[in-house]
């Protein structure tokens, strides 16, 4: 029988294919949770369809992650070992 989680995953794979950063939707099985990732300029979009289109019906936006590199390997860190 397949789970709701591997269907979800399976729909967002299909949805999405063209927007996902990996080609693989993330299904950590132990709590029943599904990850996607996608570029901060599809974000709007993703989640606008995961609200309005009658596949998904989301109410609530629960978890949004997001990493800043805008200045990776251009500022200085300083740690204990380089002091």
């Amino acid at each position: 029988m397949t789970s709701k989680v591997q269907i979800l995953s399976d729909q967002l794979d299909k949805a999405f294919s063209t927007k996902l950063l990996s080609n693989v939707v993330m299904i950590n099985k132990v709590l029943d949770e599904v990850t996607i990732e996608v570029k901060a300029q599809d974000l709007s979009a993703v989640c606008l369809k995961l609200r309005d289109d009658d596949a998904f019906s989301f109410e609530i936006l629960i978890d949004l992650c997001g990493v800043d590199y805008s200045e990776y390997g251009q500022a200085e860190w300083v740690t204990k070992e380089s002091s």
